[in-house]
């Protein structure tokens, strides 16, 4: 059976959907993906539906889908139907500025540091020019502890989205990232992913898609 959980950003179970007509859900290693409900308005927990609230796919809590935005429709016959598109929780990152009148650089370090470094510092923790801005914190993320997983390199940025300059990196360095949900902590932990060979001549990895 298809469930799919609505939380909010404090991590409250608003209600559960198991009844819908569509959900198409993309998934990318590199960059967020996207998603689109379709749902007749009449069923339930549709009113829990809206900007900003978070939905979890059948219990899988590194499925998260960010509702970005809510349009009604009334068909020929008079019933309402809810289309709810958004971005996967990696998402988040749109919202956020690399923010710094000089550039924001990281020394010769693993990707993955780079990846975590610009999480924390213009998501996690807000800086200016290294000056801590707190009131633009977002306190129910963190990152997971680094593994120093990807190749070395360096890297500078200054006054470019934060999810833009997260795809770069990812891109020019192979390694991946996501953001799952802790239950416990009722946070999103964003962490570094490596790829996995998925070949027709493999016969260790499954061969589906990220």
């Amino acid at each position: 059976m298809n469930c799919i959980e609505i939380i909010n950003q404090k991590f409250e179970l608003l209600g559960i959907i198991t009844d819908f007509e569509s959900l198409i859900y993309v998934r990318n290693f590199y960059e967020c993906g996207t998603f689109e409900l379709t749902i007749n308005k009449s069923k339930a927990n549709t009113n829990k539906l809206k900007r900003g609230n978070m939905l979890i796919v059948n219990k899988r809590d590194n499925k998260i889908l960010l509702i970005e935005k809510v349009i009604t429709t009334t068909e020929q016959n008079g019933s309402k139907t809810l289309k709810v598109s958004g971005d996967c929780i990696k998402g988040i990152t749109k919202r956020r500025i690399i923010a710094t009148n000089g550039y924001d650089r990281v020394a010769e370090t693993e990707a993955e540091n780079i990846q975590k470094h610009y999480l924390k510092n213009h998501l996690v923790e807000s800086y200016y020019d290294n000056i801590r801005t707190p009131e633009r914190d977002i306190s129910w993320i963190q990152t997971a502890p680094s593994q120093n997983r990807g190749i070395r390199t360096v890297w500078q940025a200054r006054l470019t989205n934060l999810h833009d300059e997260l795809k770069h990196i990812s891109e020019d360095t192979g390694l991946g990232w996501e953001g799952q949900l802790d239950r416990n902590k009722k946070k999103i932990v964003f962490d570094s992913i490596k790829g996995h060979n998925r070949t027709i001549n493999q016969n260790i990895n499954p061969r589906n898609t990220y």
